[in-house]
């Protein structure tokens, strides 16, 4: 299956496809090698993240930083923003609000924003 760089993950798809248990994905997000979003009680991971993490093990680490700092945090962001509205297209005005400002709150904690 091709990974879509916009497209919003669950733990469990995104363990599918880097062929992980799910104990060592929640290892990866508690280093923080993986960047995911915390929406209630489950994660939710970018397909850009997931693309990222397979090309730092596949590649000297040099060309995956480079990648890495390619998007600022502000693409990273937007990413972030359309992907939920684009999933929960279906949820009331409230509730996507209420994603987003988890989302923003998550996105500006990691990346120092």
């Amino acid at each position: 299956e091709e990974i879509k760089e916009r497209k919003i993950y669950t733990l469990e798809e995104s363990a599918n496809i880097l062929n992980l248990s799910r104990s060592t994905m929640l290892k990866l997000i508690k280093l923080g090698e993986l960047p995911v979003a915390k929406i209630g009680k489950q994660y939710r991971i970018l397909g850009i993240f997931l693309l990222r993490y397979i090309l730092s093990k596949t590649k000297p680490k040099k060309i995956a930083e480079e990648v890495r700092d390619e998007l600022s945090w502000q693409s990273r962001l937007d990413e972030v923003v359309s992907a939920i509205v684009e999933r929960t297209s279906k949820y009331s005005s409230k509730e996507i609000e209420e994603d987003i400002r988890s989302a923003l709150k998550e996105v500006r904690e990691k990346y120092g924003r």
